[in-house]
């Protein structure tokens, strides 16, 4: 705030960040601390730099409505980071390949894994979900990941028929923030055992030598 503020001289009121009945102080009613949330405000000065906050009664031009602020009042501020993207994407055991190559799989009900992080340490959950033919086909959460930890899901038995193809993603979210997507794994389901077997023919003999001239 500028130095030179003052009653007779504020500075321009831009917005309204929270607001909150309260009767503390007046006659009968002892001084009670007040809780408003700045968040909105504060958000908007870490992409700007700076952050000017006032505090006034809603209608300063009623006596009756009229309030007298602590000369010391606190901003808390509760920093979180945003989850990474998760990483080391498998299906089953087997790792991922960099798209666009596709994993052949041969189960009709794969288990999906992918590895979360936190910076802050944060236990998050894991949204999975897996799309076909360019439309989302459905999805699962895992909760209560440990940083570092693998999150998994199983697609249920029958969403995929035999030689289709499918992709899946996943992204983490701790207690307020949501992190960005993994990278698309694609799968190619092989879920059924060759229908002939294979043909065995007899071993034959060869015998090579050296024919007289």
């Amino acid at each position: 705030m500028e130095q030179d503020t003052s009653w007779d001289r504020q500075p321009e009121w831009l917005s309204k960040v929270d607001s909150k009945p309260a009767s503390s102080g007046a006659a009968g009613c002892p001084a009670q601390p007040v809780a408003l949330n700045a968040s909105a405000a504060v958000a908007q000065a870490a992409d700007s730099g700076r952050l000017t906050l006032g505090l006034r009664a809603e209608q300063e031009w009623n006596r009756g409505a009229w309030k007298s602020f602590g000369t010391a009042p606190r901003l808390t501020v509760d920093y979180n980071s945003v989850p990474e993207a998760p990483g080391r994407q498998q299906v089953e055991i087997l790792d991922c390949p960099p798209s666009p190559a596709e994993l052949v799989l041969y189960t009709p009900a794969p288990v999906l894994r992918a590895t979360l992080s936190d910076v802050d340490g944060d236990v998050m959950d894991a949204e999975f979900e897996w799309w076909a033919g360019g439309s989302r086909v459905g999805g699962a959460v895992a909760t209560k990941i440990p940083d570092g930890s693998a999150a998994q899901v199983t697609v249920p038995r029958g969403v995929f028929a035999h030689e289709s193809v499918f992709s899946w993603r996943v992204w983490a979210k701790d207690r307020t923030a949501t992190g960005a997507w993994s990278g698309w794994c694609g799968v190619l389901v092989d879920a059924e055992p060759p229908r002939v077997a294979p043909l065995v023919s007899p071993l034959k003999r060869y015998e090579f030598g050296v024919r007289p001239g």
